[in-house]
């Protein structure tokens, strides 16, 4: 190649550089415009939803656990038929009743030995039996510390772990590591488990890392649901910004239930680009018993510690 085509060829790398640079530059500013409007948006002042609004959502929550009710009776899964057991404690509604009774009698009434008796029945005397619980998420371990108090699982190391506070620093990747660890404190306050005075002040510490993660973190997914919950129910309803009400009620679907996927860009054929727990990706916003179980607890609980 002559110094000419060199010379030439070099301009052209020079310039498809300049041209990927502006590009970058371009994204770049673009998605800190964005992260900044979303943050804005996470943030700034709103009156709180008139109570109507809270009842309305709660209601058609309700009608949506209602018509899917042979398909949420199919999931065990102990604490969030915990949340229809406290919503329909609070409410008195007929139909999360009705519901409650139905999973009470297809999973606990026919198993007097579920290690789970402890989240349903204060006077739970189930033996646990730590090589059945093993295989159990830690923080599954940690309720069950709380809600039972139990003298073998309290010498565990991964209960000695989740009785500090800064347990979750080591575990980032989680994000609701730090709803879990104030749930089991709370389920320790409950059963007058431990110092009241240690559990109180972690339950403040906590509930102040939930408010730092609601506050930068502003995908309206599953765990944004979680920390809301957890602060109205951990006694911090004046540290619940009335935006993150807003935004849980807009996030709303129009069936009555919630999903654990924040739609963004739509893709056509009900898929589209969106936040998950996880961070980003592409799926279907469908309701889902997950994160529609923490709903109608939020929902119920506001109305109640608002009368």
């Amino acid at each position: 190649m002559s110094f000419l085509g060199v010379h030439k060829f070099e301009r052209k790398i020079v310039v498809l550089i300049r041209r990927l640079l502006v590009f970058i530059g371009m994204l770049v500013f673009i998605v800190v415009l964005f992260g900044s409007y979303l943050l804005w948006h996470n943030n700034k002042k709103v009156d709180f939803p008139q109570r109507i609004e809270l009842e309305q959502s709660l209601k058609n929550a309700i009608a949506w656990l209602d018509v899917h009710r042979s398909q949420i009776l199919n999931e065990e899964n102990p604490m969030l038929w915990w949340m229809i057991k406290e919503s329909a404690e609070l409410t008195h509604n007929v139909t999360l009743v009705g519901l409650y009774d139905q999973y009470r009698t297809r999973y606990l009434d026919v198993n007097s030995n579920n290690a789970w008796q402890y989240l349903f029945y204060t006077n739970s005397t189930v033996p646990l039996d730590l090589t059945q619980l093993e295989n159990l998420p830690n923080y599954n371990l940690f309720f069950l510390y709380g809600l039972s108090c139990d003298e073998n699982l309290a010498g565990t190391p991964i209960i000695k772990e989740q009785l500090k506070t800064e347990f979750c620093n080591d575990h980032l990747l989680s994000p609701a590591c730090v709803t879990h660890q104030i749930m089991g404190f709370r389920f320790m306050q409950r059963s007058a488990c431990g110092s009241s005075e240690y559990v109180n002040n972690s339950i403040f510490a906590l509930q102040n890392k939930l408010v730092t993660q609601l506050t930068w973190d502003v995908r309206v997914v599953d765990v944004y649901f979680q920390r809301v919950l957890m602060l109205e129910d951990s006694g911090a309803s004046n540290r619940i910004k009335p935006i993150w009400i807003s935004r849980i009620l807009s996030a709303q679907n129009s069936d009555g239930g919630w999903s654990g996927f924040q739609p963004i860009i739509s893709l056509g054929s009900k898929l589209s680009v969106g936040f998950s727990g996880r961070g980003v990706s592409v799926n279907r916003n469908l309701s889902d018993f997950h994160a529609s179980a923490q709903g109608v607890l939020l929902m119920s609980l506001l109305l109640t510690n608002s009368k």
